[in-house]
């Protein structure tokens, strides 16, 4: 359905519906303010009926009719893996300079083996 067609049904019906609606409240709070009091509950009956029909219509446009959003079309990305410490250590200087940084660089420096082990 064309996205103004819809918009306009659906004003349309909403702008019925409200206008039952403030008939309804009418008659059922200042029923003084009618004139002719001898046909009160048909008019209530007729705007009750309105305001039925007019709510019933939209909730079917919008169950059968309403226009879907479209959906954002991002590049799906590959499933994300948790970075390993070792990366870690090569990629940020701010974990190089850490505790967790400084403990693995110590670990590091001990399992190396120097040059003076190495005949040199």
């Amino acid at each position: 359905m064309n996205v103004t067609l819809y918009n306009a049904a659906m004003t349309a019906l909403r702008a019925s519906a409200l206008e039952s609606l403030a008939l309804l409240e009418l008659y059922v709070k200042t029923p003084t303010a009618v004139p002719d009091h001898s046909s009160v509950v048909e008019e209530v009956k007729k705007h009750a009926r309105s305001l039925a029909e007019n709510e019933a219509a939209a909730r079917a446009l919008q169950q059968y009719f309403q226009p879907q959003q479209p959906q954002a079309s991002a590049t799906p990305r590959p499933p994300s893996r948790p970075i390993t410490e070792e990366e870690l250590m090569q990629r940020s200087p701010t974990f190089r300079k850490s505790p967790a940084g400084k403990a693995r660089e110590d670990k590091q420096k001990e399992t190396q083996p120097s040059e003076e082990d190495n005949g040199g």
